[in-house]
């Protein structure tokens, strides 16, 4: 009698056993589904494949915002705007078409070309006296044409990031690092040709920069 009320019980354990493995099961095919298959179409707003992808629209870093510095200065607030636009074409002589919004708070920079955004961050990495802490500017889009390509790597390199991919850097410890897409042009070749890279980019306040030790998929 107390061998058969055991084994009626390990039957129970077993069942509630195989219903709890086959919901992780569950669960993960649904994640899977979710930033694979679905999250695709829905950047792409298309679930019809056999249409041509022509845009998609995903949060992508595309400008850098300043904000102006309080210290003391003998320039008058047009002579700061002066200097602080001087110091801006200096610095954005060698990009591709963007716009500029000088505000209240400081100035704004936007990109028209994703693939700008890591050499317009290395250009303003020093500012002048009259400019303080910078932060990164996102929209969504819809991105098309040289763009479209950014922002496929930028949606795919966020979900091969491990789910609590941190800063390197044992100050910062952010988490969410930032894909960013750039191009170089090799230059001893007779033809120069594009060749595309990305960049692990960490948005804390300690950093502020791209980590060279991390690893496509692998924490930053």
């Amino acid at each position: 009698m107390e061998i058969g009320k055991a084994e009626s019980l390990m039957e129970k354990e077993n069942l509630k056993q195989s219903r709890r493995d086959n919901r992780k099961d569950i669960g993960r095919k649904n994640e899977i589904f979710k930033h694979g298959i679905k999250g695709i179409k829905k950047i792409t707003g298309k679930y019809n494949t056999s249409k041509p992808l022509t845009e998609i629209k995903i949060s992508c870093p595309c400008g850098l915002k300043l904000t102006w510095q309080d210290h003391a200065s003998s320039l008058t607030e047009q002579g700061k705007e002066a200097r602080t636009l001087t110091w801006i074409k200096e610095c954005t002589k060698n990009l591709r078409t963007h716009s500029l919004r000088m505000t209240q708070g400081g100035m704004e920079i936007k990109l028209e070309a994703l693939t700008d955004m890591l050499p317009l961050l290395q250009v303003t990495q020093n500012p002048p006296l009259d400019l303080g802490t910078r932060s990164l500017i996102y929209d969504i889009g819809p991105w098309k044409g040289e763009n479209l390509l950014a922002g496929i790597e930028t949606f795919f390199q966020k979900n091969a990031y491990h789910p609590f991919a941190t800063c390197g850097n044992s100050e910062c410890d952010k988490t969410g690092p930032i894909p960013m897409s750039t191009t170089a042009y090799n230059t001893t070749s007779e033809q120069p040709r594009p060749t595309r890279s990305k960049e692990h980019f960490c948005e804390g306040e300690t950093c502020f920069k791209t980590d060279p030790t991390a690893a496509a998929g692998e924490p930053i």
